[in-house]
């Protein structure tokens, strides 16, 4: 029984072989700091990357991980097939592997159930990856062109906490969104560099020394009645695997606004007053049923797909 359940399972088989790029130039010099730092790549997640580079006209089986975009395109495929445009060697585990060549802890959200999701301040690294919508031909919701003065406090704790390096797959933005990127991150950064890895890297050292540990932003403080714009918790859709957003309408105009994964919250800034209000799930617009919480925030919930 052993034995066949050994053949039956494969694992007589030896296990498939990937080629490995070599350690890109901006993973080597943030590896050469020897201090127990982290770094944050931007964007985390293109926007519905499961979807955007696949054969539309491919069967199902072949819209398999392969086709999902890497940072700085690292280790292209000659055949990009059946991808559409890019392909890579090491597909859907790039953020893994470029970890182990900087050497350093870095934060991502892979969508694995057996992981524990840790909530922690995330305004940064949303906006920021939210402006590699523009690329895409999607709209940009108002929290991603932010003033670099509004991280203050975020970037003090995760400063605290090491946060040492960003870096920026600058092909992944418009001119308009790098520039915004570029404005953000400068003002906090003590060194700027630029690398030719795949199609450019951006690197942001953001202190000579650690500055001391800050307290951790609560949670609800973007929720603050005191600031402007339209908040509140989108209450039923926290374990929707898709991209989660709302769409307003407010004199006249239609906003997009988007949700944090791992709480339901939102907050969006300069809207006085909402007309109407839709919970998107991926491109998919439901109904919702609005709760005025009596602190000028609001509870959404999602209710009927409409057309």
């Amino acid at each position: 029984m052993a034995w066949w359940g050994t053949v039956a399972g494969g694992l007589a088989q030896a296990y498939p072989l990937t080629t490995l790029p070599e350690r890109p130039a901006f993973a080597a010099w943030i590896a050469e700091d020897s201090e127990d730092a982290s770094v944050l790549l931007i964007p985390q997640q293109l926007p519905q990357e499961q979807g955007a580079n696949q054969d539309p006209n491919a069967s199902p089986t072949e819209n398999l991980r392969i086709c999902v975009p890497v940072f700085a395109q690292l280790a292209p495929v000659d055949d990009p097939h059946p991808c559409n445009s890019e392909r890579s060697h090491i597909a859907s585990s790039d953020h893994v592997w470029l970890q182990t060549q900087f050497d350093k802890a870095s934060w991502f959200a892979p969508s694995l159930v057996t992981l524990f999701r840790e909530s922690f301040p995330n305004t940064l690294e949303k906006n920021l990856t939210d402006l590699a919508r523009g690329k895409m031909g999607m709209s940009l919701p108002h929290s991603a062109g932010a003033k670099p003065e509004s991280y203050t406090k975020e970037m003090s704790w995760l400063q605290g906490e090491g946060l040492k390096y960003v870096a920026v797959d600058v092909d992944r933005f418009l001119e308009p969104e790098m520039l915004q990127i570029d404005k953000v991150l400068s003002h906090f950064a003590v060194e700027v560099r630029d690398f030719d890895d795949g199609t450019g890297v951006r690197v942001y050292r953001l202190y000579e020394e650690r500055p001391e540990r800050t307290d951790a932003i609560p949670k609800d403080e973007f929720l603050s009645p005191s600031v402007t714009g339209y908040s509140g918790r989108v209450t039923n859709v926290s374990s929707v695997d898709g991209v989660v957003s709302l769409l307003i309408e407010s004199n006249g105009e239609r906003h997009t606004c988007f949700t944090r994964p791992e709480t339901g919250t939102f907050h969006c800034g300069g809207i006085d007053s909402v007309d109407a209000v839709w919970v998107r799930v991926n491109q998919t617009l439901y109904s919702v049923e609005r709760t005025d919480n009596g602190d000028g925030t609001e509870l959404v919930r999602a209710v009927k797909a409409v057309e």
